[in-house]
């Protein structure tokens, strides 16, 4: 299972990272942890990007993906609203995948 490979997920305060699991409890993986070996992952992220570009009036531009964690929700886990932070240079989105069962 990923949770077993997994360490519980914190989140930016301000300036901290904390764990605070009433305000959100998930398992992520880094980045350095991981590898999407399957074609299909990659067709299916530029794929994403395509749309993204699109939708967003962004053509002409160039837009990459790039793995940063991968993040793990069980029954029961959750992350209250909140934004992400940029987390690179010129970062303006983050991709989620729902993949439930």
């Amino acid at each position: 299972m990923l949770i077993a490979l997994s360490q519980q997920a914190p989140f930016s305060r301000g300036e901290e990272t904390i764990v605070d699991t009433d305000v959100r409890k998930s398992w992520q993986i880094s980045a350095e942890d991981f590898e999407l070996t399957n074609p299909q992952w990659e067709e299916a992220l530029q794929e994403s990007v395509n749309q993204i570009e699109k939708q967003m009036g962004l053509s002409g531009c160039e837009i990459e993906f790039e793995q940063y964690k991968l993040l793990v929700y069980a029954e029961g886990s959750f992350f209250t609203a909140h934004r992400d932070t940029e987390k690179t240079p010129n970062m303006f989105a983050t991709l989620v995948n729902g993949m439930g069962g």
